[in-house]
């Protein structure tokens, strides 16, 4: 009685972590869904919130301080402190989805490119097994058997690399996500519907929604105020002080829109280049395709060898994985012009991620 009784209550516990499990695994895992959860569960962001929420109620608290003196430099240096940790928090929310793309685009470059080096590896050993059944012959001498076993055992110790890489980045990307112990299976980045943005349009928006101008326009209003106010009862040195510290103030901010303005033409340079890569690897992938399928008849007919095909094959393999790497880099240069661009980063309206 006591044995069952044992045996009931192993079951029972047995049967509540399947459960656990079970509840706590995510059988699929997209972009967005990586991007929402690590926005959740991030503790640099959480700390971030905390400190933004804090400064608002500080703000209001600085605001109702001032009904009675109405003092504009106070009004200015409340504002300046509540935009300052709004800038915070979105640099971190940035940087927090920007390591989520990251880190879910190498696991799922890394897997793909598993597939890629294993096709190689066997298209290799086809190969090496074709020139020992030559060398038997005496149609190929010793030394280029030589180079080819090194070639297949290159290939070997490739797919062994990039095997580790896969397991090391997926387990990075899963302490990210806070989900260590979750088994999930990463859906693929499907070709993205572009974003329409010119030049001009990229810049005037960073210009207009950039919040370090925002507070160095403040630093500078700031100091035009403390040199009114020296004007009133300082010294003369004193007053030239205030003078210069609006002079530098006021050089700041013109330095800030230049940065800006040369930051974004470059986030917006590397945004079109991979937007043109990726319909000049497709071409590519295309044309590939085109020969694969000629020499597969050529195989059919007998013309061909199978060692041709099967390299043919690494090869398709091989454009593809460069196709879907500049879609990856797509993602991320898009994200970098959005965050260049004081947007909302971390939404993937037009993913329509499928399976691998």
């Amino acid at each position: 009685m006591k044995n069952i009784f044992i045996c009931l209550i192993a079951l029972i516990i047995t049967a509540t972590i399947s459960v656990m499990a079970h509840g706590n695994k995510i059988e699929r895992m997209n972009l967005q869904k990586a991007v929402e959860i690590v926005l959740i569960e991030n503790l640099e962001l959480k700390t971030a919130e905390y400190n933004y929420e804090k400064a608002r109620l500080e703000y209001k608290k600085a605001v109702a301080n001032n009904l009675t003196e109405q003092s504009r430099y106070n009004e200015l240096e409340a504002e300046y402190d509540l935009e300052e940790a709004e800038k915070e928090y979105k640099d971190t929310r940035d940087s927090v989805i920007g390591t989520t793309i990251q880190q879910y685009i190498d696991v799922w470059l890394n897997k793909l490119n598993i597939k890629v080096k294993e096709k190689t590896v066997a298209a290799e050993k086809r190969l090496l097994e074709q020139y020992q059944a030559q060398h038997k012959i005496g149609d190929i001498s010793s030394i280029d058997l030589l180079d080819q076993s090194n070639t297949y055992n290159d290939a070997c110790f490739e797919l062994e690399k990039i095997k580790d890489k896969y397991t090391q980045s997926l387990r990075q990307f899963k302490m990210t996500l806070g989900l260590e112990g979750s088994e999930f299976k990463i859906e693929a980045l499907e070709k993205p519907e572009v974003w329409d943005i010119n030049e001009e349009t990229a810049i005037e928006t960073a210009l207009e929604n950039s919040l370090e101008l925002q507070l160095s326009k403040k630093e500078e209003e700031l100091a035009e105020i403390d040199e009114k106010r020296a004007g009133i009862s300082s010294s003369a040195l004193d007053i030239k002080i205030k003078g210069l510290a609006a002079k530098i103030s006021h050089l700041g901010t013109e330095d800030i829109k230049d940065n800006i303005i040369t930051s974004t033409q470059e986030s917006y340079f590397e945004f079109k280049q991979a937007v043109k890569d990726i319909e000049l690897k497709k071409e590519r992938l295309a044309k590939d395709k085109e020969e694969y399928g000629l020499i597969k008849k050529q195989y059919d007919a007998g013309i061909s060898t199978r060692t041709d095909v099967l390299q043919y094959e690494a090869s398709i393999l091989e454009t593809e994985y460069n196709y879907k790497e500049a879609i990856a880099n797509y993602y991320l240069t898009e994200h970098d012009l959005l965050e260049a661009l004081c947007l909302e980063t971390g939404v993937f309206m037009d993913e329509n991620a499928a399976g691998e």
